[in-house]
């Protein structure tokens, strides 16, 4: 079984799509699901993209500033977090996918129903990509992991059965 968040859906899939026979499920927790040739800009809210070009150190990487961290992703709750750059081509570079859609594995979508990190819809239309997955809710913000841990680890419970 496969668990991803966020951006780490797409890694999922992509070690879904080369090992399919060695996974039971692929379960996604308020996390990008692409489609073949997709990247995760291609699916972010407009503004992100927006701010995450106009922020882009000479470095290639994306800074997480500490409020934009508690507003749309801890709502302040204190996490030990260590705050580093993202390297943009994380959320540029395609993903290139040929099987994952072709082998239709088990998958389930984990949704935080405190998530403001984008609009519901937007994590509606990401869990409709993968057609009737179990679904899932938990309390918390985008980063619940960090925040509700027990709730979080109850869902990937549920969401992880067969």
């Amino acid at each position: 079984m496969l668990v991803a968040h966020s951006a780490g859906g797409p890694v999922a899939q992509f070690a879904a799509d080369r090992l399919a026979e060695k996974v039971k499920r692929v379960v996604f927790a308020d996390a990008f699901v692409l489609r073949d040739g997709e990247c995760v800009n291609d699916l972010a809210p407009r503004e992100n993209v927006a701010e995450g070009e106009a922020a882009k150190n000479a470095d290639g990487t994306i800074p997480v500033h500490p409020e934009t961290w508690s507003e749309l992703f801890t709502y302040g709750a204190a996490t030990a977090a260590p705050l580093v750059p993202i390297p943009a081509r994380w959320v540029t570079d395609r993903v290139a996918l040929p099987r994952f859609w072709k082998v239709e594995l088990p998958s389930s979508y984990v949704f935080f129903t405190d998530d403001r990190s984008a609009p519901r819809a937007a994590f509606e239309a990401l869990t409709a990509r993968l057609g009737d997955p179990r679904r899932v809710e938990c309390a918390g913000p985008h980063e619940a992991l960090l925040t509700h841990p027990e709730g979080v680890a109850e869902a990937l419970l549920v969401a992880s059965k067969d």
